[in-house]
């Protein structure tokens, strides 16, 4: 009876000590690390100081987003709980923006050089006050487009903006002396090269 006793009372201290160690030194999480490299989609270069957000997924279903800078070698990485891959944004001066989600992150991450495109827009004589033109075109942006309005009777200017590379559409809605016109015009833009396009309303 005093054995029994006593091999009960061993495995209970057994139990209390290997709970205190429980919470004296809980399981470890291990960490996920997710790298990423930029590179110039043209020359194949890496990219360094190229802005990435990474948004990932936890299997609770809350996202999260991390965010940091790329080194000379072009390469990003984030430590973080382990978790899925939802979407990617990279971004980088002179670069059409990269932009992903609902799961696709592209590796290596490739940014291709912005295209320009030079508009010069003029409101043809007679006008009026009330006359206006919206302009829309391809931006380096998420978006991917971009509006321009302008209004009044002496438009005469000319802008340069960062575009897409790519066959483009450039369309316009214009109201001149209480007429509207509507129209778009289809061009090809190369990266790092200016295309110049007048328009006249």
């Amino acid at each position: 009876m005093k054995s029994t006793f006593l091999i009960i009372l061993i495995v209970c201290a057994s139990t209390i000590i290997t709970s205190c160690d429980f919470y004296d030194n809980p399981p470890v999480t291990s960490k996920q690390t997710t790298c990423f490299t930029v590179v110039d989609d043209l020359s194949n270069s890496p990219l360094d100081s190229a802005l990435v957000t990474l948004t990932i997924r936890y299997t609770s279903g809350v996202y999260a987003s991390l965010s940091g800078t790329t080194d000379v070698q072009g390469k990003c990485c984030f430590e973080h709980e382990p978790a899925s891959l939802y979407g990617l944004f990279v971004g980088k001066e002179g670069y059409v923006y990269l932009c992903t989600d609902k799961g696709f992150v592209p590796s290596p991450a490739r940014l291709t050089p912005v295209a320009y495109l030079q508009l010069h827009v003029k409101n043809v004589p007679p006008n009026a006050v009330d006359d206006q033109i919206g302009i829309t075109y391809p931006d380096a942006t998420c978006s991917g487009s971009h509006i321009l309005i302008f209004q009044g009777a002496n438009v005469d200017t000319t802008v340069t903006l960062t575009s897409r590379p790519g066959n483009n559409s450039i369309s316009r809605i214009s109201w001149h002396n209480n007429v509207r016109t509507d129209s778009t015009l289809s061009t090809t833009m190369t990266s790092r090269n200016t295309t110049f396009v007048d328009i006249l309303y």
